[in-house]
């Protein structure tokens, strides 16, 4: 019952997050899906980083005019499946860590961000976990049908997310790793190299059909230990500044409890260190990404939280200081997710359409110019969302560049800092001055602020 209700608990706070307007990647997706034109064309005709293959066949098959909720309705699904697969352990793993395990999955601010936004991370996500299960039931009993689930949900997984590679290879080695482990005569394990081969092949042909083609997109500047940093307080809810140093000790015990498995001579160790670090690095090193961001390892922060889980059924079993501060950590987290959370539900992944409405609402009655300071990201998501916006068609963008005739009334400034303060007055080309009118935020890991400025009168 306390599973099933954390279980109702995440599903719900997924449903409230999927509210909201879309952000550039979902309109984006969007704009792919109507490229794609059908089903064949989402494998064969958009060679585009941003297309999530099944994601873009669901949003195909709902088309632009849907309701946000229901473009996003196959993530929240995904996420609710993570959870119930999760409860589903109670029976190998013991009711206390199965428990954790689902109410860090619930309530981890990452997995509730993209376990609610029109994009491919979250089936990811449902397929690493569930591919894991099955191995490590099919390792138990050999029965053919682990070894099936194992080979379908593998597929599915490059479907879901090119990065679903980290959990792929971590299978295999995982695999690997207990079939040496096994006293001679060893069995050959010819249903598990069937199990394995399917992903392999399909991934194989998606290669040649559109990989090999394959555009990427692009996006801010980064630095790797800046994303690392922000993957773990996205995943534990954790500020930024000195509270940094409990996601030290959250990864500490993580990486002890993989020490654990190694003593009990356990080959799942081999996957958690394949799928946590060595996968990810490896692919990082090979393809040396121009763009990279948190939701890159979104596959790999369920089993990250799962270790953690393990940890905290474990101290709370042996009772006395360790129980206490097994729910110190509980308590902590849920502090911090509640928060991180509060601020997805308040701002969404931006305010466009709220911005369109006071542009149109407030500005001069005969329409007025807009201009920015990106004009790829802006004009995308302003056109997008002023559809549906009575007199939104009297807007007008204007590209960067010598404004030829009066300068443009409204100036949109982009940036995604969290609590970014933007200057009250600029001055735009020809010496048109602007000052601050409306600051629009977005939380954190999807989306940006839009600060609004407004044409003042004079020089």
């Amino acid at each position: 019952m306390a599973a099933g209700a954390l279980v109702a608990l995440g599903t719900g706070l997924r449903l409230l997050a999927a509210r909201g307007d879309l952000w550039l990647d979902e309109i984006w997706s969007l704009e792919l899906a109507h490229l794609a034109g059908s089903l064949g064309g989402v494998l064969t005709a958009v060679h585009h980083d941003n297309n999530h293959h099944l994601t873009t066949a669901w949003l195909l098959l709902l088309g632009p005019s849907a309701p946000p909720l229901a473009l996003r309705g196959l993530a929240v699904a995904a996420g609710a499946g993570t959870l119930a697969a999760v409860a589903l352990r109670a029976g190998r793993v013991g009711r206390r860590e199965a428990l954790a395990g689902v109410l860090l999955l619930s309530l981890s601010p990452f997995l509730v961000h993209y376990g609610s936004e029109a994009r491919g991370y979250s089936l990811a996500v449902l397929m690493a976990v569930v591919a894991a299960g099955a191995l490590e039931r099919w390792l138990d009993d050999r029965r053919p049908a682990w070894a099936a689930l194992l080979g379908f949900s593998a597929t599915l997984g490059f479907l879901a997310h090119l990065t679903f590679l980290y959990v792929f290879v971590a299978l295999a080695a995982w695999g690997a790793a207990a079939w040496i482990a096994e006293p001679a005569p060893r069995r050959p394990p010819w249903a598990l190299v069937a199990a394995l081969g399917l992903p392999a092949l399909g991934f194989a042909l998606l290669w040649a059909v559109d990989l090999r083609y394959l555009v990427v997109g692009g996006g801010p500047e980064y630095q790797a230990a800046q994303v690392l940093r922000e993957l773990l307080r996205a995943t534990l809810g954790i500020p930024g500044g000195a509270a940094e140093a409990l996601g030290v000790l959250a990864v500490a015990a993580a990486a002890w409890e993989i020490v654990r498995l190694g003593r009990e001579r356990r080959p799942e160790w081999v996957f958690h260190v394949t799928a946590l670090a060595l996968a990810p690095a490896l692919v990082l090193a090979w393809t040396r990404p121009d763009y990279l961001a948190p939701r890159y390892f979104a596959v790999a922060v369920p089993f990250f939280l799962l270790l953690l889980a393990r940890a905290l059924a474990r101290a709370w079993a042996r009772g006395g200081w360790r129980r206490g501060a097994a729910a110190a950590a509980i308590l902590l987290f849920a502090t911090g997710s509640a928060a991180r959370v509060g601020l997805l539900l308040r701002d969404g992944r931006g305010r466009y359409r709220e911005a369109v409405e006071y542009m149109v609402r407030t500005g001069p009655p005969g329409g007025a110019g807009v201009a920015s300071d990106n004009d790829f990201r802006n004009p995308v998501v302003l056109e997008f969302h002023a559809r549906g916006v009575p007199g939104a068609h009297a807007l007008r963008y204007v590209p960067a560049g010598p404004w030829a005739g009066p300068p443009p009334y409204w100036l949109l400034l982009h940036d995604f800092q969290e609590s970014s303060q933007p200057p009250e007055g600029l001055v735009g080309p020809g010496g048109a001055h602007y000052r601050l009118d409306r600051t629009y935020r977005s939380a954190p890991l999807s989306g940006w602020n839009w600060s609004l400025y407004r044409l003042q009168a004079g020089p």
